[in-house]
């Protein structure tokens, strides 16, 4: 009776060793799904990095055979879209791609997945969710062919341009007023020039033909002749001071025997006899 019992196990330990060896097998089993998720996760942090650290950049990720692409969630947020980590259809996005740009864009990128272009680099306008258009520099690779040459897999990066577009398009709208401003100024400095010299000769005679004529009734005509001088003399220089928008520094104060608005640099020169 001792012998039989110095051999025998106890059957709470027998019990409790067999509930560690199920846990331990379970704990095995679950490992496999988990590192699985984990890597999954890991790779997915890294794929989407750089947009991350990065505002106005993205990543996408395209499988041609299956006409699906795969953008970093940041990027679809920078767009109004809904930042998920899900693939879209290539269709999708290309109805997102200015229509006036979508041929260039698709060419550029057919041209590089058949093998006929090194790399894929081109700008075109992309619409955000809030309907306006971003200008945006799509650059990509293929990484995977198969045996046959066809392309697998392609990966690339979007930039947003939209920024430099608009200081770009500001900057050609400077340039275009400047040009308009010294056009303008050539234009009135032309135009005073051809004023003034008849005018001027005109004022000059006026004011012989005033010394000349003894008949009142023709130094009234005299004088409406020197008054009507003036007030078109002064007529240019008021034109030119609203062109500048502002007096001129050399516009003096109507003078005294002259008629109104007459200016300084208005001076005639009286012919010579």
């Amino acid at each position: 009776m001792l012998h039989s019992a110095r051999f025998r196990q106890p059957r709470p330990a027998t019990r409790g060793a067999a509930t560690r060896r199920r846990a331990i097998a379970w704990r095995r089993r679950q490992a496999g799904p988990v590192a699985g998720m984990v890597g999954e996760l890991e790779a997915l942090e890294q794929r989407w990095g750089l947009a991350l650290q990065s505002a106005g950049f993205g990543i996408w990720d395209l499988d041609p055979q299956r006409q699906r692409v795969l953008f970093s969630p940041q990027w679809k947020a920078l767009l109004g879209y809904e930042p998920s980590n899900r693939s879209d259809s290539t269709a999708l996005w290309r109805d997102r791609v200015h229509p006036d740009d979508l041929a260039g864009m698709v060419a550029a990128q057919t041209a590089h997945l058949q093998g006929s272009a090194d790399g894929y680099e081109v700008e075109f306008r992309l619409r955000s969710a809030d309907g306006r258009w971003r200008w945006v520099l799509s650059r990509g690779r293929v990484v995977q062919r198969d045996a046959q040459g066809r392309a697998l897999r392609m990966v690339g990066t979007l930039t947003d341009l939209s920024d430099r577009h608009e200081a770009e398009a500001m900057r050609l709208q400077r340039d275009r007023a400047e040009a308009a401003s010294r056009a303008k100024t050539e234009f009135l400095a032309r135009m005073s020039h051809e004023l003034r010299t008849p005018l001027n000769a005109v004022l000059g005679f006026a004011q012989l033909l005033a010394g000349a004529v003894s008949s009142p009734a023709q130094q009234r005509w005299v004088a409406g002749v020197e008054q009507a001088g003036w007030s078109l003399l002064a007529m240019v220089d008021r034109m030119l001071e609203l062109a500048d928008e502002g007096p001129r520094p050399d516009t003096a104060p109507d003078q005294p025997g002259r008629g109104p608005g007459a200016s300084s640099r208005a001076s005639p020169t009286t012919p010579s006899e």
